[in-house]
């Protein structure tokens, strides 16, 4: 567990130090940092977080004008996004293909990306609603049952006054 947790804060150093490089127009230099981060989850797979490392791979080269191995990354991104179900990378996966087929002059194609990366999102956002209201309604049955208990406490304490007063009544009488 250990060395689990020191490969992900080294992917996350790695994934950090690439992103700097990619913001600084260093392109070269953040695809080794991005190769090393991959590198490592290959031996502690998490399909989610390399689904946002072959994302940052495939905008990277997109941004150099290498489309053809941007593309592969973003779909190797998009097929580990679909494992991991997110939706919300899912969906970012599709937005950048979307950029990714316009500047290839593929309209159509650059169009039904744009749709399904809005389909996606619609669904990640009513998900995410769905999953506060079930929080919001369960936080709410457990307020109840809480209340209701401490009526039957309540309740019970008061019978059992009233079951003490009786008997002590009889025992006068």
């Amino acid at each position: 567990h250990v060395e689990n947790s020191k490969s992900g804060l080294r992917v996350a150093l790695l994934l950090s130090v690439a992103t700097t490089l990619r913001h600084k127009n260093q392109f070269e230099e953040a695809i080794k940092y991005y190769k090393q981060a991959l590198e490592f989850l290959d031996s502690v797979p998490n399909p989610f977080i390399q689904s946002v490392a072959f994302f940052d791979v495939g905008n990277t080269y997109l941004m150099m004008g290498n489309l053809s191995v941007a593309e592969e990354n973003i779909n190797n991104a998009l097929h580990l996004a679909e494992q991991s179900e997110n939706l919300w990378q899912q969906a970012k996966c599709y937005e950048l293909l979307s950029q990714l087929a316009d500047e290839q002059y593929q309209y159509e194609k650059a169009l039904s990306y744009h749709r399904r990366f809005h389909e996606l999102q619609r669904s990640a956002i009513g998900k995410d609603k769905s999953e506060q209201m079930q929080q919001l309604r369960a936080s709410y049955e457990i307020d109840m049952a809480q209340k209701e208990a401490e009526l039957l406490r309540v309740q019970t304490e008061e019978l059992e006054q009233q079951v003490r007063q009786r008997t002590n009544a009889l025992e006068m009488a």
